[in-house]
């Protein structure tokens, strides 16, 4: 699953990105590519927001610094 965040103001965003997330690890496992583009301030406020608040797992892929990758493994 992707959502791409261009274009949107950082508090939407985090909103977005945590209704993905909830929404979609209620159900089960779920891995979000979030597009955010030359931003580390908006990833800095998912993983502060969104990731470490709800317990889900993220990178950072190497090959693209504009996409954060979160992921959440139903047991």
């Amino acid at each position: 699953m992707k959502v791409d965040l261009h274009g949107i103001n950082h508090n939407e965003a985090v909103d977005k990105v945590e209704e993905i997330m909830l929404l979609n690890s209620a159900k089960g496992s779920v891995e979000l590519t979030v597009i955010t583009g030359n931003s580390p301030a908006l990833q800095a406020k998912i993983i502060n927001q969104v990731c470490d608040k709800h317990g889900f797992v993220y990178y950072k892929p190497p090959h693209n610094a504009g996409e954060l990758v979160i992921q959440y493994e139903k047991i």
